[in-house]
């Protein structure tokens, strides 16, 4: 009699287990980052300013400003412009020398995430590289022409590749500040 319930109680494990299911992209730490030449750039990293030119030459423009209001003031937002590549790193009013980094808004093929994905690659070479990734909730529902996003909320860290004509056109990685 044993048997008898073993039988279908595999053939139920095996079924729901062999099911395919709707994956949903489920981005680590390492995934809100993008190559610049063999160093890497991930959100939420502390940067100086010497580190930066190390990595990426002199910017093409550069400024700070002094944060007032909603609970920032005395924090600084170090915005950074590069051929293909800005970047906003912020500073908490504690510190004001050292700056992590916010925002990386990449329109360049120059710098490709962690997982591959640059400007020109196709939405095929996107989902494969980040299975599960969803179309974003934007208004647009075109999965040639929109946006695919992904977020950690528990970190507050997202990733958005812009599409047009089923090619990525520019990726932003940002932090949001709860």
């Amino acid at each position: 009699m044993s048997r008898l319930v073993l039988i279908p109680l595999f053939l139920f494990l095996f079924v729901s287990c062999s099911a395919p299911r709707d994956s949903v992209f489920v981005p680590g730490a390492n995934d809100f980052a993008i190559q610049a030449e063999d160093k890497s750039l991930t959100l939420r990293e502390s940067i100086g300013a010497a580190d930066l030119a190390g990595i990426l030459g002199q910017p093409i423009t550069e400024t700070v400003e002094h944060l007032r209001g909603d609970g920032f003031t005395g924090s600084k937002l170090k915005k950074v412009r590069y051929e293909g590549l800005e970047m906003e790193l912020f500073s908490p009013e504690d510190d004001g020398d050292t700056f992590w980094i916010m925002t990386m808004v990449v329109s360049t093929a120059k710098y490709p995430t962690s997982r591959g994905v640059r400007i020109g690659s196709s939405v095929r070479q996107m989902d494969k590289a980040n299975p599960g990734i969803r179309l974003a909730n934007d208004g647009r529902s075109l999965p040639m022409n929109g946006a695919y996003e992904a977020e950690d909320g528990r970190e507050s860290n997202r990733i958005v590749f812009e599409v047009e004509n089923g090619i990525v056109t520019q990726i932003r990685i940002f932090h949001l500040i709860p």
